[in-house]
């Protein structure tokens, strides 16, 4: 038994054998919904089957992609349906984003192992571990992390970890990108990225001068390619070496993962010889690359090194080189009995497994007697079953005959029975024939009750013109240098206008960041912490946070009712409203708790580059950059603001309008959300006031400087 898999991708029926041929241990493909690149070949039910088969013939094992995020009637009336099935003919596991549906899946399949995809944008033990909690048994680790964070997530949970080594990166945390979704409607979270990071942006300052920089697409890496890196991500406890390309050729996925299967037996045969060879190099640069590779996030430094900032086409040749052979098939022996005047007995046996079948009485011959060594070979013609032909014996009489069609017959019936045998193995029933959900879909504990008004802001400086013009119920300090005396003091003084305040944790919480915030959170207490990610929220779990005061942001998905439920289960009943349902998708949401977003910057990408270290300086590091501003520009004129947040280092870009919904309350008290919210970035004192006074006055004016995100038109 291999102690890696290897798991590789395919976009059609065709390709998931080719690269099983080619030695991945596993494939990972999408059925005809619910897959996270949903403009790939995606596979029918009866193709599935198919290829589940095909892989437990050989050993091998099939992940289905369910790794986007679900509405009310697809989660409600499509998912149990798609997924018994293939769930009732042996699907080995399924590779989910959406809480919820990690819910609804352990709930009502049990027997099924529930992977979290790198969409969920794990980072570190905390998220990990309250994913594992609650049914998933394995962890796709955010492409970001380094060597020693994957060591310390797989040493504190003891989770199977699965890590990308090739194919294309994200610029975005996966899961966390809504620049696709914002700027044409085709969201990355329903499996649709149109790719707006590989288009060309400028770099300008707060006055608008250019940057110099020389490059002209900022946000696109180059392909990863960890080749060199194998061994050392063995010993940091990887268990799956993920492929990336579900949209690629045949070629390229083949012979990839033919480079990889190489490369992974050799470092498990002979740890101590492994070495790459730069013709294997060359190969796999001729099969696609966007101006070279790089070994992505697992060493540091990273930087602008990593990017095709250049040039963010994909290009690559076939190179000559000979593709796989076809994989051997299952070796299958038999013993046949052949007397007269008795029946035919066959039995075969493979991959653990034997069947016994009868066939027609053996005739005495009248004319030409069967040999033993014509029975053989009749037997040994074993044609398309999937199995290869071994040692075959066989005991007969003297002058015995059996017509060719009842041998060839009996030898048929029973390798079809010996492989269904050997798949029975992973049959299974469904439990029930109905699903069975979190709550009563329908329940819904809104209350009549104008919403409450909370105000978020990022500098301390913008307090004083919120406390002044408004009273909200609920201030959250979203505050990057999460310095405990400033947040101490600036809590102490919302409070005593009479107003909650609440701490915005980091978007990215990674395992350097971890001790500064758990000290912080130790050192001054919230009356709402608003966890933006799975890291966070399980972070604020292990320090015993009433849960309460918990509110899950945007990022950290709430799409159905289901999910709304499953969170509810688990004590977190708060949480805010996607920036990607629309208004009637809005009103159909659990509405206890939910806050929903009516200004503001909407964050497009939460990312561990740096615009700022890549074309500027480190503002980290240089004193002298500490205020300065960096906006990226598109094609259209467009200038969009990125944050940087150097104490957990990690850029926010923004969307270069804000959000607007200050002239719909007739609309949003038919959504009835518990709370309205208004986040401030980059405004001044006079536009905070401003905006809060049509907030409070009911006087709001949507014009041109502002978007409405998807609350009219939401996502496919």
């Amino acid at each position: 038994m291999r102690k890696h898999e290897l798991l590789a991708p395919a976009g059609s029926i065709g390709i998931a054998k080719a690269v099983l041929d080619a030695g991945a241990d596993a494939v990972y493909l999408a059925g005809e919904a619910f897959g996270a690149r949903a403009y790939a070949a995606n596979l029918s039910g009866d193709e599935l089957a198919e290829i589940i088969d095909y892989a437990h013939m050989h050993g091998k094992k099939v992940h289905l992609t369910v790794n986007t995020l679900l509405k009310n009637r697809e989660l409600e009336e499509t998912l149990f349906s798609y997924i018994r099935p293939v769930y009732e003919h042996g699907l080995d596991a399924v590779i989910v984003q959406d809480f919820g549906v990690l819910s609804f899946l352990h709930r009502n399949f049990p027997k099924l192992s529930l992977h979290a995809s790198t969409q969920t944008s794990v980072t570190t033990r905390y998220g990990a571990a309250f994913l594992k909690e609650n049914g998933a048994e394995r962890i796709v680790t955010a492409r970001e992390l380094t060597l020693e964070e994957i060591r310390a997530l797989y040493d504190a949970t003891g989770m199977e970890i699965e890590s990308f080594i090739h194919g294309a990166l994200c610029y975005c945390y996966s899961g966390q990108c809504l620049m696709s979704s914002l700027f044409g409607g085709r969201s990355g979270n329903r499996g649709r990225c149109a790719q707006p990071c590989r288009l060309p942006y400028g770099l300008e300052d707060a006055n608008g001068q250019k940057m110099k920089t020389g490059a002209g697409y900022p946000l696109s890496p180059k392909d990863l390619c960890a080749l060199d890196l194998l061994p050392a991500l063995c010993d940091a406890g990887v268990f799956s070496f993920k492929i990336e390309g579900r949209m690629k050729q045949i070629e390229y996925a083949q012979g990839v993962t033919a480079v990889y299967r190489r490369y992974l037996d050799l470092y498990e045969q002979a740890p101590e010889e492994y070495r790459v060879e730069d013709a294997d190099r060359k190969h796999l640069l001729s099969l696609g690359n966007r101006s070279g590779f790089t070994k992505g996030y697992y060493e540091k430094p990273w930087g602008r090194h990593m990017l095709s900032d250049k040039d963010s086409s994909h290009s690559g040749q076939k190179d000559g080189q000979e593709e796989p052979v076809k994989a051997a098939l299952p070796n299958v022996n038999m013993e046949a009995s052949f007397y007269v005047g008795e029946p035919m007995l066959l039995s075969v046996s493979g991959l653990g497994k034997t069947v016994s079948l009868t066939g027609d009485v053996v005739q005495e011959a009248a004319k030409q007697p069967l040999v033993k060594e014509d029975l053989i070979r009749r037997l040994a013609k074993v044609g398309d079953s999937g199995f290869s032909a071994g040692d075959i014996s066989v005991r007969m009489g003297e002058n015995c005959f059996l017509p060719v069609g009842a041998i060839n017959r009996v030898r048929r019936e029973a390798l079809v029975a010996l492989r269904e045998s050997i798949l029975s193995d992973t049959r299974r029933v469904c439990e029930s024939d109905t699903p069975l959900f979190a709550k009563d879909q329908a329940e819904d504990e809104a209350s009549a009750n104008e919403p409450g008004l909370c105000i978020q802001i990022t500098k301390k400086e913008q307090l004083d013109p919120v406390l002044s013009e408004s009273r909200p119920d609920l201030v959250l300090l979203d505050i990057g240098d999460y310095d405990a005396g400033l947040l101490a003091d600036l809590a102490s003084d919302v409070r005593k206008c009479g107003s909650k305040a609440g701490i915005c944790l980091p978007y990215c919480l990674r395992e350097e960041g971890t001790k500064r915030i758990e000290a912080l959170l130790k050192e001054v207490s919230f009356d709402e912490y608003l966890a933006r990610s799975y890291d966070s929220l399980g972070l604020l779990l292990s320090l015993g946070i009433d849960r309460e005061k918990i509110r899950l942001d945007a990022g950290v998905y709430v799409f159905s009712q289901e999910t709304a439920a499953a969170f509810a289960l688990q004590g977190i009943r708060k949480y805010t409203m996607s920036y990607e349902l629309n208004k009637k998708e809005l009103r159909y949401q659990q509405k206890q708790g939910a806050m929903l977003s009516v200004y503001g910057n909407i964050p497009l990408m939460i990312s561990a580059q740096c615009v700022y270290r890549n074309y500027v300086s480190c503002k980290k590091m240089n004193a002298g950059e500490r205020d300065s501003e960096v906006f990226l520009k598109d094609r259209y004129g467009n200038r969009f603001f990125v944050d940087a947040r150097c104490e957990d280092c990690y850029n926010i870009i923004y969307n270069n309008k804000p959000l607007y919904l200050l002239d719909q309350k007739d609309e949003i008290k038919k959504i009835r959300p518990a709370y309205m919210r208004l986040s401030f970035t980059t405004e001044s004192s006079r536009q905070i006031r401003q905006i809060l006074s049509e907030a409070t006055g009911g006087n709001g004016n949507f014009d041109d400087r502002y978007t409405r995100g998807h609350y009219n038109r939401g996502v496919e």
